[in-house]
């Protein structure tokens, strides 16, 4: 094992990279379909398209949850988050819907932390995502891309105390409550990746 992580250092040297600029190739994949949804690495324009399906559904929104304007900033930002490997934004949607494939939420991995082998999962959806597994399947995929393809140890799943849709989400997935944030009303789900 010593000799391959020597190996991996020279190879490094050799293209004038550092240790942490190997950690920044890793990425998920754009595009990760699951039985019943597509995630799809956000592209720029479909900000503009949430917020108007937010807009449209506003009473969607939840305690704890915001409204991120729809802006060529948000979208920039967010493009930066990718390439730079921090957070990993994705739009949801349904494979089954008419017309097909509909966008129907996001979810995110973000806080990603290389140091830390952990990472946050967010998800919202529309009312037409819900109430059926999306969600759930949301987190599954997101989690199996941070296991497999960012080598993460641990994700996390952080909700307002007072979402219990989002603790109920969590739990599904076989999360354990493991405390709360510096402020005390979020609480901190976490589980382990199997590898």
């Amino acid at each position: 094992a010593a000799a391959s992580v020597a190996a991996v250092l020279a190879l490094l040297q050799r293209r004038k990279m550092s240790p942490s600029g190997l950690l920044a190739i890793a990425h998920p994949r754009t595009t990760v379909t699951g039985s019943s949804i597509t995630l799809q690495q956000s592209k720029p324009g479909w900000a503009s398209q949430w917020a108007k399906a937010v807009g449209q559904e506003r009473d969607h929104v939840q305690q704890g949850s915001t409204d991120e304007p729809a802006s060529a900033g948000v979208e920039r930002a967010r493009q930066k988050r990718w390439d730079t490997g921090s957070a990993f934004h994705f739009t949801v949607f349904d494979r089954h819907s008419r017309p097909p494939n509909t966008a129907i939420g996001q979810a995110e991995l973000h806080s990603v932390d290389h140091s830390r082998s952990t990472c946050e999962i967010g998800v919202e959806l529309l009312r037409s995502g819900r109430g059926r597994g999306v969600a759930t399947e949301c987190v599954q995929l997101l989690e199996r891309q941070a296991c497999v393809r960012l080598g993460l140890k641990t994700v996390e799943i952080r909700c307002v105390e007072a979402n219990l849709a989002s603790q109920r989400l969590a739990i599904t997935c076989g999360f354990t409550e493991t405390g709360r944030a510096a402020n005390g009303s979020v609480l901190i789900y976490a589980k382990d990746t199997v590898q």
